[in-house]
């Protein structure tokens, strides 16, 4: 619909290797969410972070616009933790993929988190990797991203630079798809031919469209924030 009524054009193309999964039910949150009683360091999720869970189990695609303080990483291990697929969560630096993989064990009580990058392929059902290691085009890296059902992009507003383009589109059987950002909306850029591409094309076409919009000044009002 964003194509069409924007007047661009676009082909679809069908992959026969396309695998859609299951999605898990959007009813009963609390009973999806009674793992959390059990950590070592039980947790709740706020009110408007189990809205964004809803809605992320509602849909399997889309991109959540959550402020610094808002729980970004709690939202998102919540939602790898129920969809329980073989995820990839993307990152760009090493400094994110390390917090990250503190934070998915912290909120979901899985400690075999893998990682991909710096040098290092310790691959799991629950994989942190850097972009700029998975975007190298290598047999190991194409299987490896062939064989994922979930992705989740930190930091989603970078998917415009070619490096996330060319990952996302080897995820071919990744149906889930959800991306993390404070400041979602992308930027126009030249293109080959001299004219200008909206770069939200990307963000809507590898992602899909916005779910949920939090505000610093509604989480400050809310007394979330300070």
């Amino acid at each position: 619909r964003y194509l069409t009524k924007n007047n661009i054009k676009f082909e679809i193309e069908f992959l026969d290797q396309y695998q859609p999964c299951q999605k898990p039910s959007d009813e009963n949150l609390e009973d999806q969410l009674f793992f959390m009683k059990n950590l070592d360091e039980p947790i709740s999720l706020r009110d408007y972070q189990k809205e964004c869970v809803k809605k992320g189990l509602k849909t399997t695609r889309g991109i959540f616009e959550v402020p610094t303080g808002g729980g970004k990483s709690i939202i998102m291990s919540t939602l790898v933790k129920t969809y329980d697929l073989p995820t990839l969560i993307l990152v760009e630096r090493l400094d994110l993929a390390k917090q990250l993989i503190e934070d998915i064990a912290f909120y979901t009580g899985d400690h075999s988190v893998g990682f991909i990058g710096d040098g290092q392929w310790r691959p799991s059902k629950i994989t942190v990797g850097l972009v700029q290691t998975l975007s190298r085009k290598n047999k190991k890296n194409i299987e490896f991203l062939k064989n994922l059902k979930m992705v989740v992009i930190d930091e989603c507003h970078h998917v415009k630079a070619n490096s996330y383009v060319g990952v996302l589109t080897n995820c071919v059987n990744a149906s889930v798809r959800f991306g993390f950002s404070a400041t979602p909306k992308a930027d126009k850029v030249i293109s080959e031919d001299g004219g200008f591409v909206n770069q939200d094309i990307y963000l809507i076409g590898l992602i899909g469209p916005k779910l949920c919009s939090l505000q610093t000044r509604d989480l400050i009002k809310s007394g979330w924030l300070a």
